[in-house]
C-alpha cells in the first residue's frame, strides 16, 4: 500500500511539469506554477515519508526472509515476539481510536 502512495505522490511532482513542458499542451504557466508550488509544499513531504517507509518495509522483509532461510529453527521464537509486539500496537490503537 505504501508503494501506491509513493507512486501517486511522485506523479504530480515529477511527471506533470515535465509532460506539460514537453508537449506544450497547457499555456497558462502562471496558474501551473502556482499549482506546482502548492504541490511542492504539501505533497513533497508525503512523498518523502512514503519513500522512507517503502525502504524500511523492504529492509524488514529482507530481515524476515533472512531469519526464515538462515535460522529456520529459531523462526518460531522470533515470530512469537513479533506477533506479540504487533498485537500490542494493534490493541493500543484500538484503545486510542474507538469505533
Amino acid at each position: 500500500m505504501i508503494d501506491n502512495v509513493l507512486i501517486v505522490t511522485v506523479f504530480p511532482l515529477y511527471f506533470l511539469p515535465t509532460f506539460v513542458d514537453y508537449t506544450s499542451l497547457y499555456t497558462d504557466y502562471e496558474q501551473l506554477s502556482s499549482f506546482h508550488q502548492y504541490v511542492l509544499v504539501y505533497v513533497l513531504p508525503v512523498a518523502f515519508v512514503a519513500q522512507t517507509a517503502t525502504i524500511w518495509v523492504t529492509v524488514l522483509v529482507a530481515v524476515n526472509r533472512y531469519i526464515a532461510v538462515c535460522r529456520p529453527y529459531q523462526v518460531r521464537c522470533y515470530i512469537v515476539s513479533t506477533t506479540t509486539v504487533y498485537c500490542g500496537i494493534h490493541e493500543r490503537s484500538r484503545e486510542c481510536y474507538p469505533q
